[in-house]
């Protein structure tokens, strides 16, 4: 298990997964992407994003 990483998501797409990941900025980002998660045996290419934002919205969406 790789603490940082809350989330995993198996989607459709260009990706098979997506993950969300933890850190307390971007050096630690790209200590956890290059140290822990390329490293993990079978992975292919790795495509990473910020973000920047996030709103939350309480009940179903519509």
């Amino acid at each position: 298990a790789i603490p940082e990483v809350q989330t995993v998501e198996h989607i459709l797409g260009l990706y098979d997964y997506r993950l969300r990941v933890v850190a307390r900025d971007i050096a630690d980002f790209e200590r956890v992407l290059r140290r822990r998660i390329m490293t993990l045996p079978g992975l292919g290419n790795v495509e990473a994003n910020v973000l920047l934002s996030e709103e939350r919205r309480p009940g179903p969406i519509g």
